[in-house]
């Protein structure tokens, strides 16, 4: 990320003006005009049909587009409005919303979600030390914006884009409040770029506005507050764009006539804010190398104040920052299927035939039932009919009747038939609620926990979610594609982020210690994300539980598994697969406390032996004439407690000497806190072996067993040579290794 341009000194006598010279200024906002004047038809179907689906997700969903316009339009009941062909249509006197868009949408959101995504980082060459450092300092610092970000609420947007816009983009960043790296996420309605573009690089120009209260924006950029005006637009901008990102914000606001129509003050309170990067090829426009009279342009100052890009920012029509950026550096743009251009296919668009289909169909069985209940015809007079209107109807009811001599009653009443639907119906609605959506959005009842009619195992229901898996596989590749490409941004964003200078960051090691952070390395090497080509399928926490099941079912008895079983790093797995978030492990207690004792074993050598000790020890060397090693007289820094696990804490400090990160603090040649992290290790392991002799010597001894008459008998026939029943074979034992 390039320095932001300095324009205080350039404007501190007129405060407010633009921050780049006027002639550049004019330069930038010209060419944000033309390139907002291309691809206007597409730009404003891409927008209906985001804006659309956006709608149909909050249950409104007879809304109608207006392709020759843009409108949108709400029917209402009995209404007249204008159909998708610019048609007045009469809409029919029942259009109730029966939502089953969202339900789908938020099956399939769910499984791209409930796993974080697969990432790899690797050094641009592997037999270079800085790019491997570079890769490993990368690594670490995911933990850091992990731990600064809701990752999963921005993997969950992520999918939910791919549903409702197709094109998603995120936007790697600097938080100006608490300067720490972000990200954002959005869709088609947000952002703006080339549509015949087929990558990011071959777009000109990328655009994300958004729309921040008037107040907000004064607040943000005090030196512009007296020139900000409420409903300012971008240039180059129309209202359309800005109205549809303000209607999908509000209640399902749609058009200034419908029911849900926009709050008109929140128009007039707002204003457009675009960030807007141009590559430098696009200072070729005309706008940068020709000035407004012929003279010769800005694109000179452009290519040497902006060599990789500029990154503008306008509130409204005023140009508040200016800083050199490439677009590729922090926009990463993905879409949920292949395809050609900038505007590709949501998951949900064929969802919307679907709905539009159910709607109509609960709509007529609604209206059947509501005016056709059955009348019932009687052969009355008028004052009696007029009686009958004013009696209460309750169930089961006596009603008194006068009939004429030798009148027969079944003459005099006639009952409608009561109202039926076709016996097609049925059938048909079920198709919509469920076959069709399911084959369409590959969301098979077993994916969300229904039952299915044609699977009565185990097996079957296996396999039919391991293939809708692995069709959800594509979009989630996708995901972890722009993830990785996050994280990558985040990254060198942040090796370069001077609030990192003051206070490095700390992480945690696989191996659980924690260490400063030297994000210097990336800067200095080269290195590359990917996503894990292992991990492409949106495993599930119940698939992921039943794998960690049979693995333990099939290795639990081997040598294999009583290994898996006694490293304390595993018991934290178990835990939080097997779903016993609230017990109490004590291996695991353990495994932190030694992890916190050998961050603080590292950064200290180890201790000598106090007087009394060493006065201790040369008496016994001279006692026994032996020569006295004072090396065997250290100690670590930490003594060990009575009460401690001294098994687990030793078996997991034995597993982080082989760790890379015992390696690493070897390569820096940290000797002392190894040895003092050594120590500390024997003195857990000798504690361990003291525990184990004096629990040995607690057991009680077996006992001779008693004479009885079996045993007698046993022994006389003995005596006479007879043959006595065979011992069961005991097994071979191990020989005893040597000392």
């Amino acid at each position: 990320m390039g320095a932001a341009v300095d324009i205080l000194s350039r404007r501190s006598s007129e405060p407010g003006r633009d921050a780049l010279d006027p002639p550049m200024a004019s330069a930038l906002r010209e060419a944000l005009r033309n390139y907002m004047q291309e691809d206007i038809y597409l730009r404003r179907r891409e927008v209906l049909a985001d804006r659309k689906k956006r709608f149909y997700e909050r249950g409104i969903q007879h809304v109608f587009e207006d392709y020759r316009t843009g409108a949108l339009a709400v029917a209402t009941p009995g209404g007249v409005f204008r159909n998708s062909y610019g048609q007045d249509v009469q809409a029919p006197n029942y259009i109730g919303d029966y939502n089953i868009f969202e339900p789908y949408e938020r099956i399939a959101i769910s499984v791209l979600s409930q796993n974080p995504p697969g990432i790899v980082f690797s050094p641009r060459n592997a037999q270079l030390s800085e790019d491997i450092e570079a890769a490993k300092a990368a690594e670490a610092y995911k933990g850091v914006f992990d731990a600064n970000n809701d990752v999963k609420a921005l993997q969950t947007e992520i999918a939910r884009m791919f549903h409702l816009s197709g094109r998603t983009f995120i936007w790697t960043r600097l938080d100006p409040e608490t300067q720490k790296e972000t990200a954002t996420v959005g869709g088609t309605i947000e952002s703006r770029v080339s549509i015949i573009a087929k990558k990011l690089s071959d777009s000109p120009y990328f655009c994300i506005f958004d729309d921040p209260h008037l107040d907000i924006a004064r607040y943000e950029y005090p030196d512009y507050a007296d020139r900000l005006q409420g409903g300012a637009t971008a240039p180059g901008e129309n209202n359309y764009d800005r109205l549809a990102r303000i209607g999908v914000a509000q209640s399902g606001g749609v058009s200034g006539g419908s029911p849900y129509g926009q709050n008109t003050r929140m128009l007039t309170t707002t204003l457009t804010r675009a960030h807007v990067w141009l590559s430098k090829k696009a200072f070729a426009n005309e706008k940068f190398t020709k000035g407004a009279d012929g003279s010769e342009g800005v694109r000179q100052q452009f290519d040497e104040m902006f060599p990789n890009g500029v990154h503008a920012v306008f509130l409204g029509e005023i140009l508040v920052s200016a800083e050199d950026q490439a677009m590729e550096s922090c926009i990463t743009v993905g879409f949920p299927f292949k395809g050609e251009g900038m505007f590709r296919m949501a998951i949900m668009d064929p969802m919307v035939v679907i709905q539009d289909s159910f709607n109509d169909m609960m709509n007529v069985s609604r209206e059947i039932f509501s005016v056709g209940w059955p009348s019932t015809w009687i052969n009355v007079n008028d004052n009696d009919f007029d009686a009958i209107r004013q009696q209460v109807a309750i169930p089961y009811g006596f009603r008194q009747m006068k009939l004429s001599a030798g009148a027969d009653i079944r003459q005099n009443i006639v009952r409608e038939a009561n109202p039926e639907l076709p016996a097609t119906f049925m059938p048909y609605t079920e198709l919509l609620m469920s076959t069709l959506p399911q084959f369409i959005q590959s969301t098979p009842p077993s994916l969300w926990g229904q039952q299915m009619q044609d699977q009565k195992t185990a097996s079957g229901y296996h396999l039919a979610t391991a293939q809708a898996l692995g069709q959800q596989g594509v979009p989630f590749a996708e995901i972890q594609r722009m993830m990785a490409a996050m994280y990558k941004q985040a990254a060198i964003l942040a090796s370069s982020n001077p609030a990192h200078d003051d206070q490095t960051p700390t992480i945690e090691t696989d191996a659980g210690v924690h260490k400063q952070l030297g994000l210097a390395a990336i800067r200095n090497g080269m290195f590359g994300v990917k996503a894990d080509d292992d991990d492409s399928s949106p495993e599930t926490p119940a698939q992921k539980r039943g794998t960690l099941a049979n693995l333990i079912t099939l290795i639990g008895q081997s040598p294999m598994g009583a290994s898996l079983f006694a490293s304390p790093d595993n018991w934290a797995v178990f835990n939080r697969y097997l779903g016993l978030p609230d017990l109490e492990i004590p291996q695991a207690a353990a495994r932190e406390k030694q992890m916190a004792e050998v961050e603080q074993l590292l950064l200290a050598p180890p201790v000598g032996p106090s007087p009394e000790e060493m006065a201790a020890a040369l008496a016994q060397a001279a006692a026994t004439g032996q020569q006295l090693d004072p090396a065997s007289l250290m100690h670590s820094s930490i003594p060990i407690g009575p009460l401690d696990f001294h098994l687990w804490e030793f078996e997991w400090g034995r597993e982080w000497l082989s760790s890379s990160d015992a390696r690493e603090e070897q390569q820096k040649g940290n000797s002392a806190g190894l040895l003092n992290v050594l120590l500390h290790l024997m003195e857990h392991k000798a504690a361990a072996e003291q525990e184990a002799l004096q629990n040995a010597a607690a057991q009680p001894q077996p006992t001779p067993p008693l004479a009885t008459p079996h045993s007698k008998g046993l022994q006389k026939a003995a005596q006479h040579g007879a043959p006595q029943p065979q011992q069961p074979a005991q097994p071979p034992q191990p020989p005893t290794p040597a000392a």
